[in-house]
């Protein structure tokens, strides 16, 4: 099952048309909505190419192959099209999205397949030892703080690596110590609802997203400056 979209179809389709017809702002919109201008402005440009069944509804949320990935990377570090034109043109739904690849992907990282992992989100708590604890919080802040990878790796639930990471953050390694409240011990957290856990994975990307923002400009300027002096020659 795909991931239930905050905004439906209808909502979308509608706030886009008084965007294009001028009767309220992008402003007005955003604050209305409670999105970002980013993002609604994405919804924009998608619409505008290929129409209302961009946001019809999935039987799945989007596969990316690494093929795919590097594909797309390449065409943009070629010069075949702006960021936003490449998103459009292969209906990636969001800038970062692609940002985030091309990074990866200048940076040396390899670009694996990405497969949608809804059950990371349901997942049945399990006991956890101290040790493997502190070795999945590990490969998580390895990875770039990616919660949903290393649930899925480790056969926990996004919400008990998430806890998890901030309590290292905050407390160091001391943080994953089991403290016992009353006659048993609570070895784990109390699971939250999924949609919890997608914003709580929402503001997780909305502060990598500043950060790849600014990573991304100085990439851009090598780029030019790499294809300025490649002209040159």
């Amino acid at each position: 099952m795909g991931r239930k979209n905050k905004y439906t179809k209808e909502t979308k389709i509608k706030a886009i048309k008084e965007y294009n017809e001028g009767i309220k702002s992008v402003t007005e919109i955003c604050n209305e909505l409670n999105c970002n201008k980013r993002n609604f402005l994405d919804w924009v440009n998608m619409f505008n190419v290929h129409g209302e069944t961009i946001f019809d509804d999935k039987k799945s949320n989007n596969t990316y192959t690494k093929e795919f990935k590097e594909k797309v990377v390449r065409e943009y570090l070629s010069g075949k099209g702006s960021l936003r034109d490449i998103q459009i043109k292969y209906k990636i739904l969001s800038t970062e999205t692609l940002r985030n690849w091309i990074l990866k992907y200048y940076n040396g990282i390899i670009l694996a397949d990405y497969k949608p992992m809804r059950e990371v989100y349901t997942m049945k708590s399990r006991k956890v030892s101290y040790e493997e604890r502190i070795e999945i919080v590990n490969y998580c802040i390895s990875n770039n703080y990616d919660y949903k990878t290393t649930a899925d790796k480790y056969r926990v639930p996004y919400f008990q690596v998430y806890t998890w990471a901030q309590k290292v953050k905050t407390n160091g390694y001391d943080g994953l110590i089991l403290k016992k409240k009353g006659p048993k011990s609570k070895y784990l957290v109390e699971p939250k609802t999924p949609e919890e856990l997608l914003e709580l994975e929402n503001e997780r990307l909305k502060r990598e997203n500043e950060r790849l923002q600014l990573e991304l400009e100085v990439l851009k300027k090598k780029h030019r400056l790499q294809k300025r002096a490649n002209t040159q020659r």
